[in-house]
C-alpha cells in the first residue's frame, strides 16, 4: 500500500510512441565518425547533402533527402534487421548495421578509391 515501482514522465510516453527523442540531457553521437581511412560509421537519418559535403561525395536522390533514405530507395523496402546485405552504389559500399522497423538508424560506409 502506498508503494510505488518507478515513475513515467511525459517523454517516456512519447518515446514509446514516436521513437527516441533527444533533449539537453542526452549524449549524442556523431553523425558521421571515421573508422579507418576510408570507412565510415553514418546515421540513417544524415541528410545526404551533408553527406556529400562531409566526404567529397555526388551523391544525389529526388525522392530521399537522408542517406538511410536513400539506401532504401535503392532497395526498393525497408530491410529487416535479418536482412542487411552489403549495396554497392558506384565507388561506395554500404553495410546496415542497424535497423527499426521504420528506417535505417546506421550503416557502415566504405570508399573504394581505386574505382
Amino acid at each position: 500500500y502506498g508503494g510505488f515501482s518507478g515513475i513515467v514522465t511525459i517523454e517516456d510516453l512519447i518515446e514509446e510512441v514516436m521513437g527516441n527523442i533527444f533533449d539537453e540531457y542526452d549524449e549524442s553521437e556523431p553523425d558521421i565518425k571515421k573508422l579507418d581511412s576510408n570507412t565510415y560509421l553514418v546515421n540513417g537519418l544524415l541528410p545526404i547533402g551533408e553527406l556529400n559535403e562531409h566526404l567529397d561525395l555526388s551523391l544525389q536522390s529526388e525522392n530521399t533527402d537522408t542517406i538511410g533514405g536513400f539506401i532504401i530507395n535503392i532497395m526498393g523496402s525497408i530491410p529487416t534487421s535479418n536482412d542487411c546485405p552489403a549495396i554497392k552504389y558506384e565507388n561506395l559500399t554500404f553495410k546496415i548495421e542497424e535497423v527499426n522497423e521504420k528506417r535505417i538508424e546506421k550503416l557502415r560506409l566504405s570508399i573504394d578509391h581505386e574505382v
